[in-house]
């Protein structure tokens, strides 16, 4: 049993063979690194099934009263850095007051590309300055981000968000011990505001499940929202007639703004 085919050792076919498999695998892992930069066949593949994952979005937005709407192509939330943003599974209710949509950045081809379940609504009452709230871990904070750093006493909930804003007084007034609470409890969401403008950031997990998970939180998210406002805050920032109204008519033009012209 010394020899084998052709007369060669038995250990150096099992060499030969062990070099042809892991050439393989490589060719299997870039074949699969080229399906995911086609946008296409990438989103068939991160959403583990886009029918199934498409019609659950669709049917949870239809039950809000939010209807279909154009993708956009360049919308990109100022807290995210993407380099090629697309937008897919756009919603908006009748009246633009609540914008839902799918940001992805189709510049990445890796096996963790950036998709981030993202909405937009109006929080009246309210004009706050420039505040963020970042959850660590799923959104990179580009340097020289906008505003100053911000720090609660609150060990635990620094340990999982961090907070940057042009006024720090308004964030500590905004992030008091209910809306910390709040934060905590959802844990996945990041959120900035200015004025009365809410756009609150769902990092999607990979593999994402059919089920749309992070449209849940991101509803959830924005039906709490208002009650969780400080009462001081709405007095300290209080919002202008007409503020909101002209905001979610602001948030109706993001299409006509950023759609390509033929």
């Amino acid at each position: 049993m010394d020899q084998f085919w052709y007369g060669y050792p038995v250990w150096l076919w099992v060499i030969a063979f062990s070099f042809l498999a892991l050439g393989a695998v490589q060719g299997l892992v870039n074949a699969f690194r080229f399906l995911l930069a086609v946008p296409g066949i990438a989103s068939m593949l991160r959403f583990g099934g886009p029918l199934q994952h498409d019609r659950a979005i669709q049917a949870i937005c239809t039950q809000r009263g939010m209807v279909r709407v154009e993708d956009i192509g360049a919308f990109v939330p100022h807290m995210l850095m993407l380099e090629r943003p697309a937008c897919r599974n756009t919603y908006a209710a009748p009246d633009w007051s609540v914008w839902f949509s799918e940001v992805s950045d189709v510049g990445k081809s890796s096996f963790s590309p950036n998709v981030f379940a993202v909405l937009m609504f109006a929080a009246a009452g309210l004009n706050i300055p420039y505040v963020a709230v970042v959850r660590k871990g799923a959104i990179d904070v580009p340097p020289g981000a906008r505003g100053q750093s911000v720090q609660l006493e609150s060990i635990d909930f620094t340990d999982r968000f961090q907070i940057h804003a042009d006024d720090r007084r308004a964030a500590v007034m905004l992030i008091d011990p209910g809306m910390m609470q709040s934060l905590l409890d959802l844990d996945r969401v990041s959120f900035q505001i200015t004025g009365p403008l809410v756009t609150a950031i769902v990092r999607q997990r990979q593999p994402t499940s059919k089920s749309p998970t992070e449209l849940e939180l991101l509803l959830e998210f924005h039906d709490g929202f208002g009650a969780h406002i400080p009462e001081l805050t709405l007095t300290e920032f209080p919002a202008p007639n007409g503020l909101a109204a002209a905001t979610v008519q602001a948030m109706r033009m993001i299409p006509n703004l950023l759609s390509p012209r033929t």
